[in-house]
């Protein structure tokens, strides 16, 4: 059971927490379609006593074209504990819905940095404060290191002074066999299940509609070809439908972010609508299962899907 919270605790921070303490320790974060902050190598947060930063002590260049660091997302990953893909997912939706806020005159607000207002086309940076914690012990503010958090993790030891028996043991594997047999499940559920039975079972259903349309034609009532051809059309319509995952508003960010849903699944598009650009993933499964699909890419997948209406 301590390994399946420690797990969960991993996995439930989120990276956009994290870069503030990678400012802190590498006094450089680069940021993707934003630019460069850079933090003074005389200051050190970790043994400062202070609540705030002195002034000018972060700088931020502007660099509309600036890219995924690779230092960046190897942090965020170990921090994090989640895979290098989700990670960069989940560091792109973040600055995603900053540009929106800049768009629309609102700060975008980076935890532990500061924050970024937007007039015409140039970002304007007001530094913020470092993220403290306040320690019982001496009273003082200090930033809380995950790094050493973790050391500390790896140090604790649940040994009693005691021999521990069997049956604590088993208890410990026991937990341990639940917690993975949990993120194997919710794996599952998460992955797309667009298999053959799925289509042999659409083949059937077509092959039963012919046979009744045949056994109808040679019937003393004829059947309208009007309406058969409707019901096919209605049958096919209701066998797959398409998920809203993302929405840019230039091409240039829509077009990256396609690339590299693609090397995860091949059922994703790009298309334009009004003056958007729309990702959209089609999953071929009837409409009923709509419910199910979605809060698969809500909960692994930690998307914002919306259906897209016919």
């Amino acid at each position: 059971m301590l390994f399946f919270l420690y797990v969960w605790e991993k996995l439930s921070v989120k990276v956009q927490d994290l870069l503030g303490e990678f400012l802190y320790q590498n006094k450089k974060l680069t940021l993707p379609s934003i630019g460069s902050f850079e933090m003074d190598a005389s200051i050190n947060v970790y043994e400062s006593k202070e609540p705030v930063l002195p002034e000018g002590a972060i700088q931020f260049t502007q660099n509309n074209q600036a890219g995924f660091d690779d230092v960046l997302l190897g942090f965020l990953v170990q921090q994090s504990g989640k895979m290098k893909p989700l990670a960069m997912s989940d560091l792109d939706s973040f600055i995603s819905n900053g540009h929106q806020l800049l768009n629309i005159g609102k700060p975008f607000n980076i935890k532990g940095v500061g924050s970024l207002t937007k007039k015409g086309t140039t970002f304007y940076f007001e530094q913020g404060a470092p993220i403290l914690e306040k320690t019982e012990a001496s009273g003082a503010y200090n930033v809380k290191d995950r790094t050493r958090y973790k050391e500390e993790v790896k140090e604790l030891n649940f040994d009693s002074e005691e021999k521990k028996g069997n049956s604590k043991r088993l208890m410990i594997i026991l937990a341990s066999v639940i917690a993975l047999a949990l993120i194997g499940w919710a794996v599952y559920l998460a992955l797309p299940k667009n298999t053959d039975s799925d289509n042999e079972t659409d083949l059937t259903t077509e092959d039963t509609t012919t046979q009744t349309i045949n056994a109808d034609t040679t019937a003393s009532t004829p059947v309208s070809v009007p309406d058969t051809t409707a019901r096919l059309s209605t049958a096919l319509a209701d066998s797959s439908f398409q998920v809203l995952l993302f929405s840019f508003a230039d091409s240039a960010r829509a077009n990256r972010e396609l690339a590299k849903q693609l090397t995860k699944r091949s059922n994703v598009a790009l298309m334009q609508k009004d003056s958007s650009y729309q990702i959209v993933l089609t999953v071929k499964k009837p409409l009923a299962d709509t419910a199910k699909v979605m809060d698969s890419l809500r909960s692994y997948y930690l998307l914002k899907p919306k259906l897209v209406k016919p």
